[in-house]
């Protein structure tokens, strides 16, 4: 009898791996969407301010160089391009939500893939430099040294921007695509197992 309780004991002692329910797949995908759908509404919300912001700017700043002009006109024909990309990228997130799941994934799939290879982030960021370099040049032009210091700082900005930010965000953003993707092929495996 002894041998019989230690066996049960070592038996109900062990952790039982607790796997995640279909439910609870079907929930962190929605939060996945409606987290998405909440950040791109409040970026075009944050691209509309700064248009008025930067005609704000422009009213009241009484500028001497043509670069300044130039570089607010980049910046707001630049915000309201981003803005119609938001809205293109708002109205293909409510088309995710009703695709199959499994459709979703591969979709997912792709996108993450497509991320890593995207140059359209290369150009804006090149168009939104130039513009802020311009627009700053009325600024910085006084001096010489205040002309290099200024660039500097912000070309080691640029720099930060792109090579550490950047990147730092690019992988948290996979990280929780690919935690979400390992959860839902956790529950596949587990399906395709009980059928055989």
């Amino acid at each position: 009898m002894d041998k019989f309780d230690e066996i049960k004991n070592l038996w109900q002692s062990h952790k039982i791996e607790k796997t995640p329910s279909v439910t609870s797949i079907k929930n962190a995908i929605k939060n996945y969407h409606s987290k998405k759908k909440r950040n791109i509404i409040f970026i075009i919300l944050f691209f509309i301010f700064s248009i008025f912001v930067w005609i704000g700017v422009m009213i009241n700043y009484k500028s001497h160089l043509w670069t300044t002009r130039f570089g607010e006109m980049l910046f707001i024909v630049l915000t309201i391009y981003l803005i119609f990309i938001k809205l293109k990228l708002l109205k293909k997130k409510q088309q995710e939500e009703l695709l199959s799941t499994n459709d979703y994934l591969n979709e997912l799939k792709k996108k993450s893939q497509k991320e890593a290879q995207d140059q359209s982030k290369l150009i804006i960021f090149l168009i939104a430099s130039v513009s802020l370099f311009l627009y700053t040049y009325e600024m910085f032009s006084y001096s010489k040294i205040r002309l290099i210091i200024g660039y500097s700082t912000l070309l080691l900005y640029f720099v930060f921007i792109w090579f550490i930010y950047r990147p730092m965000m690019l992988k948290r953003q996979q990280k929780k695509v690919q935690n979400l993707l390992n959860k839902i092929d956790t529950i596949k495996n587990q399906t395709n197992e009980k059928e055989y």
